[in-house]
């Protein structure tokens, strides 16, 4: 893993490992996985922060952190969900089932896990399961998103249904979506709440309205293969989906048509997509789960589609709220990592001036930048 800037292009710090990844809420902490640990790096510093996390299983498949910033969830292959206290790092709770995929309320106070078999809520200051699961009906539960007020849940299985609960009684809302024949990998909701995006085994991605249950529009198809991931631009205007074909594609919400060719460069499967909340930047994981590859996380400018430095190592990956950090999970441990994007030259001056002892003498200005006028870039 590598971190760059995003507006100079420019390398910064040193490669982190990683296979799944997630910001802290106030941008300065990124978290990733890598052999069964889950770390937290200074992402003003680029340095580990305290010992890693360590789980009892050899692999971290999903990190995502509270919007607090002081939690930290993991999922394991191993059946288990783990929560972690950022600043003493020690694991919270662990359970024992299969866990695909975990997500936390947008107050912080609820973790939603989707195992294979069922679907539970935890209430993360008590670590307790908030009443009984929600049923399965006989199908794998893939994926789990809260929708943007808390009140909704909303769960994709392998049946091709996606269902909807009450957060607060925990029953199911209406009829379910249904995609017919196929399974749905994941779902992201629209910022106001109104729409649902399904990633679909079938190679597509469809657009639901929440309310009446009924497609919007045609479906928004790849030439090949599967889709496993969608994400939905803060803005609302732009979907991605990360596919088995090796590629991510950016999708106008309004039209239904692709927006430029496909952003390739992961040489495997990508099977999650992520904006950064500022909405500049895609952040995507390819690879294998279940191999000895590391994956392969991507940077994308969202306007350009253009790549954005050099490919990090991960599988996972989850931004903070703010933009600043970002988590990448390989193997069995999380990294943080904060301060990856600046946006703005302010910013980017401040984060490095506080890395560097001074400013350049004369002398080494000549050495190292002959010809040009001898200028101070850091105060002091």
């Amino acid at each position: 893993m590598r971190l760059w800037d995003v507006r100079s292009r420019t390398l910064i710090g040193l490669p982190p490992p990683g296979r799944g990844v997630a910001f802290s809420p106030d941008g300065r902490t990124l978290a990733s996985d890598s052999s069964g640990k889950v770390r937290l790096w200074n992402l003003r510093t680029h340095q580990q922060v305290g010992p890693p996390l360590y789980g009892r299983s050899d692999s971290v498949d999903e990190i995502a952190f509270s919007p607090d910033g002081r939690t930290l969830a993991s999922s394991s292959s191993d059946g288990t969900v783990r929560l972690w206290d950022v600043r003493p790092r020690k694991p919270l709770r662990a359970n024992s089932w299969g866990v695909a995929d975990v997500a936390f309320s947008p107050d912080g106070g609820m973790l939603a896990s989707a195992s294979r078999a069922r679907t539970v809520l935890w209430d993360v200051r008590t670590r307790k399961q908030l009443g009984l699961p929600m049923p399965s009906h006989g199908a794998f539960v893939n994926a789990v998103v809260f929708s943007p007020d808390g009140r909704t849940l909303a769960s994709a299985y392998d049946d091709g249904t996606v269902r909807f609960w009450d957060v607060r009684t925990r029953r199911q809302l209406g009829r379910p979506l249904r995609v017919h024949g196929s399974s749905v990998y994941g779902v992201a909701f629209s910022p106001d709440g109104r729409t649902l995006a399904t990633a679909v085994f079938d190679g597509t991605v469809r657009l639901w309205d929440v309310g009446t249950r009924r497609q919007l529009g045609q479906p928004l198809r790849v030439q090949h293969g599967f889709v496993y991931g969608v994400a939905i631009s803060p803005d609302g205007r732009t979907i991605a989906s990360a596919g088995s074909d090796e590629t991510v594609r950016l999708w106008d919400v309004r039209t239904h048509k692709q927006l430029g060719q496909p952003m390739r460069g992961h040489g495997s499967p990508v099977h999650e997509v992520v904006f950064s909340p500022d909405g500049q930047t895609l952040v995507s994981a390819g690879g294998v789960f279940g191999t000895a590859s590391e994956g392969t996380v991507l940077l994308w400018d969202v306007r350009t589609r253009k790549r954005l430095g050099l490919p990090l190592r991960g599988l996972t990956l989850a931004f903070s709220p703010d933009g600043r950090t970002l988590a990448i999970a390989r193997g069995s441990e999380a990294v943080l990592w904060e301060g990856i994007l600046w946006r703005d030259l302010t910013d980017l001056k401040a984060q490095v001036c506080s890395l560097v002892v001074g400013n350049l003498t004369k002398a080494e200005w000549q050495e190292f930048a002959p010809g040009l006028p001898y200028r101070t870039s850091c105060p002091g």
